[in-house]
């Protein structure tokens, strides 16, 4: 049987949502509902792109409207902070083994197989059973053959917060890289709940990539054992995004900054991409902590992330991050310091 999403489910679930939605007063319930919609109203545009649906489109009209306004302090502080770990990762001289050139998976198989095995060996018992679970429900991952391969590596999860489903979609390469974005979407999968929402609305949005990251982070220690020269240059790809990520997010604060200096707007300028940048750089630095704590403690790592994604609204950030012994803001960047120095010894 394929992983492949259920057009009949998709269908019975939108018309299950949109006899609740005409009886639902609740404004917080309708908002859950109408999320749910758009969602799988997506997922039938994947599925069947050529063929309009009588239930699609059929949901309320979206406000295009945003509500725009200017980064906020703390924002400001997110990437102040952020920046302030550039002079660490500018230094930073790439090996000449920069290309990721390793066996394919030929089938779906064996590309399952292969995640099993990492999540059993890499996660814990418990957590283990969880992800089973989420993979035997082949249903709800949806692993789409693509002709490009490399540039099509991607993949995302999405979650139907009225009714609890959470479904998985990757674009298949046939190359390694499914594998590290099926787990890195799985992760996301787990961990998301029914807070999704606020965590929209405050500083813990920045957050929210950690997951991901941390399964990333986690991959390359499960191929120290099987393939030590793929962790390293994972590793090492990681990094350079990083590094890569900061460059990207400087240039476009200092446009902010002069464009929000002369007065040529009053509303932030979401073409300069900076909370998507800040998302991805923040993450890293929050998952590269918990790997840390991973390589000595595995239980309570994954304790710390279920914790850290328990929180969905917050007047500071960091001082949530203190709590959950993520500590790069105060110790001067230690662990990326260190990851930096393996890296250029070429160890791991």
């Amino acid at each position: 049987m394929k992983y492949k999403w259920n057009y009949l489910e998709i269908l019975q679930n939108m018309r299950y949502l949109k006899d609740w939605q005409a009886c639902e007063t609740n404004p917080e319930k309708l908002g859950k509902i109408q999320d749910s919609l758009e969602n799988y109203e997506f997922m039938l545009s994947l599925l069947t792109p050529r063929i309009l649906h009588p239930l699609l489109f059929l949901s309320k009209e979206k406000d295009e409207s945003l509500k725009e306004e200017c980064l906020t302090e703390s924002e400001i502080q997110i990437i102040e902070c952020l920046l302030s770990s550039k002079p660490i990762v500018d230094s930073f001289l790439e090996t000449e083994d920069s290309v990721l050139d390793f066996p394919v998976f030929y089938s779906q198989k064996l590309l399952i197989s292969y995640t099993k095995d990492f999540l059993k060996s890499s996660t814990t018992p418990e957590l283990y059973q969880c992800f089973l679970k989420l993979l035997n429900e082949k249903n709800h991952i949806y692993i789409r053959p693509s002709k490009n391969q490399i540039e099509s590596a991607c993949g995302f999860f999405l979650y139907d917060v009225a009714l609890e489903n959470r479904f998985v979609c990757i674009n298949q390469t046939k190359t390694y890289l499914d594998f590290l974005t099926l787990s890195h979407e799985l992760f996301h999968t787990y961990y998301v709940n029914s807070n999704y929402r606020d965590v929209f609305l405050s500083d813990m949005f920045y957050t929210k990539e950690t997951e991901g990251c941390f399964s990333d982070f986690i991959n390359t220690e499960y191929f120290k054992t099987i393939n030590p020269e793929m962790a390293y240059l994972l590793r090492q790809q990681y990094f350079i995004s990083y590094q890569l990520s900061l460059e990207e997010l400087e240039s476009k604060y200092f446009q902010y900054r002069n464009i929000r200096f002369k007065k040529e707007i009053s509303q932030k300028n979401f073409s300069l991409d900076i909370p998507e940048l800040i998302l991805s750089t923040f993450s890293y630095l929050i998952a590269l902590d918990l790997f840390e704590i991973y390589k000595l403690d595995r239980n309570k790592s994954f304790e710390l992330l279920g914790n850290l994604r328990n929180i969905s609204t917050t007047e500071d950030v960091f001082q949530e991050l203190r709590k959950l012994k993520v500590h790069f803001i105060d110790d001067d960047f230690k662990n990326l310091k260190q990851l930096k120095k393996c890296l250029e010894m070429k160890k791991i």
